[in-house]
């Protein structure tokens, strides 16, 4: 089976430290394993007004993530690269993150069991200017009911920290090729 891998770009900076890992995790994925990446700050997601639309039928009111709900249900696997802003995300992820109510309401409110059925891998890359801290357990608090509703178990995490200083991205690379190999092996 092919992999397909989403990947959610939260960062601003094309060139920054999160879209270096990206690149590097991309370019060490096989051949076999199809990339989708959704930038965030490009699309530019409108937010969640919990409207009551996806209590009522499965979907969303507004279309603009129809594309990113398509490509997930597709996937089998999940990256969210992000910096870490103030012990989050940067508010276009958020944004994103908030809009798979529409998951959430399909189970409970619409008894659609699961939501997903595509099972997925999920793994995050995450950037921060200072050290792992509060932030880094904060986030996984943020995912953990999301990734339940979305059928995705977290593998593994790579946290850059101390941007702010200009770090090494060679730190990372061991666990982000760790990630590739986990990927490439399935």
């Amino acid at each position: 089976m092919k992999n397909k891998a989403l990947i959610w770009f939260g960062s601003p900076h094309k060139v920054g430290y999160t879209a270096q890992m990206v690149n590097e995790l991309a370019n060490a994925l096989s051949d076999d394993t199809e990339i989708f990446i959704y930038n965030c700050y490009e699309e530019n997601p409108r937010p969640c007004i919990d409207c009551g639309f996806c209590k009522q039928q499965e979907g969303c009111s507004s279309s603009d993530l129809d594309g990113l709900y398509a490509a997930l249900e597709e996937s089998n696997i999940l990256i969210i690269a992000s910096p870490v802003y103030n012990m989050g995300f940067p508010s276009p992820l958020k944004a994103v993150i908030d809009r798979m109510q529409r998951y959430y309401n399909a189970r409970f409110s619409l008894g659609k069991k699961p939501p997903i059925p595509a099972a997925k891998r999920a793994y995050l890359l995450l950037t921060a200017g200072s050290g792992e801290g509060v932030s880094f357990c904060i986030i996984h608090q943020q995912l953990e009911q999301m990734f339940t509703i979305l059928n995705a178990k977290l593998k593994k995490t790579v946290l850059l920290s101390s941007t702010d200083e200009n770090p090494a991205l060679e730190q990372a690379l061991e666990k982000i090729y760790d990630i590739a190999k986990d990927i490439n092996q399935s």
